[in-house]
């Protein structure tokens, strides 16, 4: 059953209904505070984080470049020019250039189970569309990390790429000179 209000009970429960409703605005209020002032925090330390990722990143292509730019070679091809930070549209880290070979080497800090397929799939599909004035050269190309397991190792050189690393303050080629051979892409 139930029971019928007054309507001194109904204004009691209304007024009542009201000041909760109050307080359950206030705490909303605080908590929208908090929820922006948590949401800038989380910005300020993506920033953070962000800027450290590009330093880390911008410190192992330097590496890189300035390794390979002593040598001019890798396996057996020699090259005239080592170029860094290339392309507008589309950009690769690190361009080895001769008479009639390009190398694009893609640089990474710590190299990641995909990066090898996104590499042969998307970048190098793509140079000639990007750079059109090697369509007669011979395309190679490298990864260059400062971490590269045994398995990666193996699926770099099994793509006909070149696997370059750091040893020491040097930069090595891990492919055998003599038993690697090349793709041309």
């Amino acid at each position: 059953m139930i029971k019928k209000l007054t309507d001194q009970e109904l204004k009691d429960l209304v007024a009542s209904l009201a000041v909760s409703q109050k307080k359950t605005d206030e705490q909303m209020k605080k908590t929208d505070k908090k929820l922006d002032k948590l949401e800038r925090s989380i910005d300020k330390l993506s920033k953070t984080v962000g800027g450290h990722t590009n330093n880390v990143g911008d410190v192992t292509e330097e590496f890189f470049y300035r390794g390979l730019s002593k040598k001019k070679n890798l396996g057996n091809i020699k090259f005239d020019t080592v170029r860094r930070n290339v392309g507008l549209a589309k950009e690769y880290d690190i361009m080895m250039v001769n008479g009639d070979s390009v190398a694009v080497i893609s640089v990474k800090y710590k190299l990641h189970q995909n990066d090898v397929e996104k590499f042969l799939n998307e970048d190098l599909k793509e140079f000639k569309k990007y750079f059109p004035e090697f369509k007669n050269y011979k395309i190679h190309a490298g990864i260059a990390s400062k971490f590269i397991t045994e398995k990666q190792e193996e699926k770099i050189k099994n793509s006909g790429l070149f696997a370059i690393t750091q040893s020491g303050k040097d930069v090595e080629v891990l492919n055998d000179e003599k038993k690697f051979k090349a793709k041309v892409f």
